[in-house]
C-alpha cells in the first residue's frame, strides 16, 4: 500500500477480522488510506510555529520599537532586563524573562491574531530549548523546540473534535523524524510505532489498524 506517509517495503500482515475471500493487497490499501488520511490531517493541523523565529536576527533596538508597552526591569542604559511583560504594537504579548533588551530565559508569548500560546524557553529572541504550544481548539505540543519548530523529543496531541491523533517521539525541523509512535484513536487501538523520516513512515515499524490487522516490516518514504 502506498501513501504520503511511506509505503510498506516488506514484512508480514496478520489478518484477524478479514475473510479469506478478500485479497490481502486490497485490505491493506483500504486500511492504509484511513491512517494516511489521519497523518495528512495531523500535518495540516500544525499551525505555523515560526512567527517569532525571525526575531533572532532582530537588533535589540528593533525589538524595542516593536513593543508598545513594557513593565519590568531594565539595565542602567534602559534595556529590558530581568522579569517583565510587554505588549506588542500588533496586539501580541510576552510575559517572562529578558536579557539586554531581548526575550531570553523563560517566557510566555500570546499571538493575538490566532490565540496560539507558547510557554517555555527562549534564547536571544529565538524559541529554543523546551516548551509548550497550545492552540485555541485544544491541540497542544510539549517538548523540544528549535527556532520555533518542534525539534528533539516531544509529544503532539491534536484535539479530538478535529480528528484525534497523538504522537510521542522525535522531531526534526518540525516534522516527525527518528523513532516515534503515532496513535490514530483516543483508545490507542490503532497506531504506528517505528521509524520516521521528514514526517513520513520510514524504516522498520509496526502498524495496527482499527480492524485489528497488524503489519510488521519496513517502510520507504
Amino acid at each position: 500500500a502506498t501513501g504520503v506517509s511511506g509505503s510498506p517495503e516488506g514484512g508480514t500482515l496478520r489478518l484477524s477480522t478479514i475473510g479469506e475471500d478478500i485479497p490481502m493487497v486490497e485490505v491493506m490499501e483500504e486500511e492504509e488510506k484511513e491512517v494516511t488520511k489521519e497523518e495528512r490531517a495531523e500535518e495540516a493541523s500544525e499551525r505555523p510555529m515560526t512567527a517569532l523565529s525571525e526575531l533572532g536576527s532582530f537588533h535589540k533596538l528593533i525589538l524595542a520599537q516593536a513593543i508598545k508597552e513594557y513593565k519590568g526591569g531594565k539595565t542602567e542604559i534602559g534595556l529590558f532586563h530581568g522579569k517583565g511583560s510587554a505588549t506588542m504594537k500588533n496586539g501580541d504579548s510576552y510575559n517572562g524573562e529578558f536579557a539586554h533588551g531581548l526575550f531570553h530565559g523563560k517566557g510566555r508569548y500570546l499571538w493575538a491574531k490566532t490565540g496560539v500560546v507558547y510557554d517555555g524557553e527562549w534564547n536571544m529572541c529565538k524559541i529554543q530549548g523546551k516548551g509548550r504550544y497550545d492552540w485555541p481548539d485544544g491541540s497542544w505540543y510539549e517538548g523540544g523546540v528549535l527556532n520555533g519548530l518542534r525539534d528533539g523529543y516531544g509529544i503532539f496531541c491534536r484535539a479530538s473534535q478535529i480528528a484525534f491523533c497523538l504522537y510521542e517521539g522525535h522531531f526534526k525541523k518540525g516534522k516527525r523524524h527518528g523513532e516515534g509512535k503515532l496513535y490514530y484513536t483516543e483508545n490507542k487501538d490503532s497506531y504506528y510505532d517505528g521509524g520516521w523520516k521528514d514526517g513520513m513512515r520510514h524504516g522498520k515499524g509496526t502498524i495496527k489498524y482499527n480492524s485489528g490487522n497488524v503489519y510488521k516490516g519496513s517502510w520507504i518514504s
